[in-house]
């Protein structure tokens, strides 16, 4: 799950949340065959998923399951 469909290394999900709190990233795309970010790996994406999915609205965009990061739902 590189950040920003870059090709580096995948950010925590510690650091990933960091990023998004700083406005670095405004849209989180869950779009893995079970609707997880990059649809496996060392579980890193299932957990921003979750982190996403917990907290924020989601979208559907034909196959794409998109979470915007501005604003958090719920408390």
């Amino acid at each position: 799950m590189p950040a920003a469909g870059g090709t580096g290394p995948s950010p925590t999900p510690a650091q990933f949340r960091k990023y998004a709190r700083a406005g670095g990233s405004h849209c989180f795309a869950a779009n893995g065959t079970d609707g997880r970010a990059g649809g496996g790996g060392d579980g890193a994406s299932a957990r921003v998923t979750e982190w996403a999915e917990a907290g924020f609205r989601q979208v559907t965009a034909g196959s794409v399951v998109l979470h915007g990061l501005a604003r958090r739902t719920g408390g």
